[in-house]
């Protein structure tokens, strides 16, 4: 199909900045892929990229379904990307972080996470240290230090990376993760998970905007005629 945008589209293009990708391989999306001959195949998304928009897939088959599970309570998504303009601009690097929680007396410890990135290498990736890391870890500063430091493993970039920008690129994921850790430590408090959630963190007021979201203000416009009396 020309001049049409699809989900299927996006996702088998494979592009290393996409938008979607970082958030299936967050989300545990599974991509159902058919051939006339052979069936259906079920490939979960983190498996599913292996190269610069290459995919796993075969000449003969196509993309007829994703299915994304269900959220949990105490389960939370976010979605991050940074481009050079705000409107109809190509992503420096994207982001789809998903983080499960375990609340025991009062404490959040981290019982499942995925980090997916885009723009960070030549297709999307994940970070399985980093997230091995988290597992079992209290949702405090401690356990944010040791995530930063271990992104910029499991994130490599030389500094003659195709598309430059190597230290604005590792700081947007350093970046993101950090958002991801406000917004996590928001919902939990407001979801009554966790009382003084921001706290626990090491959060003050003037770092719980760092989750916000921008919101595209209403588009306006204005039309100019003459009316013409008599005609």
């Amino acid at each position: 199909m020309r001049n049409v945008s699809s989900i299927g589209g996006n996702v088998c293009t494979g592009s290393p900045i996409s938008d979607l990708n970082p958030l299936w391989i967050a989300c545990g999306a599974t991509f159902t892929v058919e051939s006339l001959d052979r069936g259906a195949r079920h490939i979960p998304a983190g498996q599913f990229f292996k190269g610069y928009r290459t995919c796993d897939m075969k000449p003969d088959e196509i993309l007829t379904t994703i299915a994304l599970p269900l959220n949990r309570r105490g389960e939370y998504v976010r979605e991050f990307k940074q481009s050079h303009r705000r409107e109809d601009d190509i992503a420096i690097v994207t982001s789809g972080m998903r983080a499960r929680f375990d609340v025991v007396d009062g404490v959040a410890t981290v019982s499942e996470v995925v980090l997916g990135y885009g723009g960070m290498s030549f297709k999307t990736v994940s970070c399985p240290k980093t997230q091995a890391l988290l597992i079992g870890k209290p949702w405090n500063d401690d356990t944010l230090k040791l995530a930063l430091a271990s992104l910029a493993e499991d994130l490599p970039m030389a500094p003659d990376v195709p598309g430059g920008m190597c230290e604005f690129r590792r700081s947007l994921a350093n970046s993101f993760f950090f958002k991801f850790y406000v917004d996590c430590s928001r919902r939990l408090e407001a979801d009554g998970l966790v009382g003084n959630a921001l706290a626990a963190a090491g959060l003050d007021a003037a770092d719980v905007s760092a989750a916000d979201r921008f919101h595209r203000p209403s588009p306006k416009g204005a039309q100019y005629f003459q009316i013409q009396v008599g005609h």
